[in-house]
């Protein structure tokens, strides 16, 4: 798990050992304008890898911190991403895996949370 504050939001990485993907999450802190407006993944219109997969109010995981934060999180493991090759699904399935798929990695994960920022500081 690796924590990182981007223009002032905290945001998430944590590897998945066991499918050797990385998620990314961000938080959403409680008084923003839209803060209230986001009940889902589905709620969330800003762009991120694959589509926001993840949604929860009291702070990241594992920990929730209980204080209305909501977090919005993505993950790296669609159609045209590929496990981490130390991963256990790469070792078993390694060649099922289709060519040209791609692992994420955490710099990956982190410019699509500065990304994410950027959409959520331009709606301030």
């Amino acid at each position: 798990m690796f924590d990182k504050v981007i223009d002032g939001l905290r945001c998430r990485a944590i590897y998945h050992h066991g499918m050797g993907h990385i998620c990314g999450y961000i938080e959403i802190p409680k008084g923003t304008g839209y803060h209230e407006s986001i009940n889902s993944p589905k709620d969330c219109k800003w762009e991120m890898h694959g589509g926001a997969s993840y949604f929860a109010v009291n702070g990241f995981p594992p920990e929730n911190d209980e204080d209305g934060t909501h977090v919005i999180g993505f993950d790296c493991m669609h159609l045209e991403d590929a496990p981490h090759p130390s991963s256990c699904v790469a070792k078993e399935f390694g060649e099922m895996i289709e060519e040209g798929r791609q692992f994420r990695d955490l710099d990956y994960v982190w410019g699509e949370c500065e990304r994410v920022v950027k959409q959520i500081n331009r709606m301030e």
